[in-house]
C-alpha cells in the first residue's frame, strides 16, 4: 500500500499558536495550552471531534491543566519544540516535541505525529506527574498486542478499565466513526506506569500517566506517545507494524 504520509507535512507557527497539516491531517496546537492538545483535526479534510495528545499535570483532582508559562516555541524541520519555565508551585522545566510523520516508514500509515515530553528539575527527589490523554468518536477500540506469535492479537474494550502493565509496548486502536479510517496510539514498555482506557460519551479515551519515579537533581527523563491514521479494512496489522517500528526511530534533539 502507498504510503502518504509524507507527501505533505507543514507547520506554521505565529505566537505560541501552531497549524499542522500532515498527509491525511491536519490540526493546531496552542503551545502554551499544550493540555489543550491537538485540535481543530480534520481528517482526510472532513473536521472531526477530536482531541489529541493533551498534556497535562496530573497530580490535582479534576483539573486537567498544564501550569507552566512558555519560554519559547519554535519550528525545526518536522517538530514544533516548546520549553516551559519552572514556578515554585512546579518546579519542573518540561520541554514537548510535536513531531509530524514520525512513522512514515511504516507502510500503511496515512499521517502520524508523535509526543515527547521530556522534563528535569533542579531540586531533589520529585515526581513530575504528567499525563497524556486522547479521545475521538469511535464504533470500537481495541487493544493490540504485537508479542507471543506471528499474528497480533486484539481485544475489545468495552468499558472503562486500567490496564494491567507489561514489559511490551501498549498499543490501542479505535475505529473512527463516519470514515473508513483507524486511529493508532502506542507508548513504548518503560515510558508509563498506568494507562486507563475507556468510553467517554459516544467516544473513547485514553489516558497515559507518565513518570512515576523520583526524578533526581539535573536528570532528564524522556516519555514518547506515537498516533497514527490507517486503513481500517488492515488496522490491526499496521498497528502491530507500527508498534515494532518505534523501537528503531530517533530521538528529537533535547536541551
Amino acid at each position: 500500500m502507498r504510503n502518504v504520509a509524507n507527501e505533505r507535512v507543514v507547520w506554521s507557527l505565529r505566537g505560541n499558536m501552531a497549524e499542522l497539516s500532515c498527509g491525511k491531517i491536519s490540526g493546531r496546537i496552542d503551545a502554551s495550552r499544550p493540555n489543550a492538545g491537538l485540535h481543530d483535526v480534520a481528517v482526510d479534510g472532513a473536521l472531526q471531534t477530536i482531541d489529541l495528545l493533551r498534556a497535562y499535570r496530573s497530580d490535582i483532582t479534576n483539573d486537567k491543566s498544564w501550569p507552566l508559562p512558555v519560554a519559547e516555541s519554535y519550528v525545526r524541520g518536522n517538530d514544533l519544540v516548546a520549553s516551559y519555565q519552572a514556578t515554585d508551585d512546579w518546579p519542573f522545566s518540561p520541554q514537548l516535541y510535536w513531531r509530524a510523520d514520525s512513522l512514515r516508514s511504516v507502510g500503511g500509515v496515512l499521517a502520524s505525529v508523535s509526543l515527547l515530553v521530556s522534563v528535569q528539575t533542579h531540586l531533589l527527589d520529585t515526581v513530575p506527574q504528567i499525563a497524556v490523554t486522547s479521545q475521538m468518536p469511535c464504533d470500537e477500540t481495541l487493544f493490540v498486542s504485537a508479542s507471543g506469535g506471528a499474528h497480533p492479537s486484539a481485544v475489545p474494550i468495552d468499558s472503562s478499565q486500567m490496564i494491567p502493565i507489561t514489559n511490551e509496548d501498549c498499543c490501542v486502536v479505535s475505529r473512527l466513526r463516519h470514515v473508513p479510517l483507524s486511529y493508532v496510539e502506542i507508548m513504548p514498555a518503560g515510558d508509563f506506569h498506568a494507562i486507563r482506557l475507556g468510553n467517554e460519551g459516544e467516544g473513547a479515551a485514553f489516558e497515559w500517566r507518565l513518570f512515576d519515579e523520583f526524578l533526581e537533581k539535573g536528570v532528564i527523563r524522556r516519555a514518547r506517545v506515537h498516533t497514527a491514521i490507517v486503513p481500517r479494512e488492515s488496522d490491526i496489522e499496521i498497528a502491530a507494524a507500527c508498534c515494532k517500528a518505534i523501537d528503531g526511530l530517533e530521538l528529537p534533539l533535547t536541551t
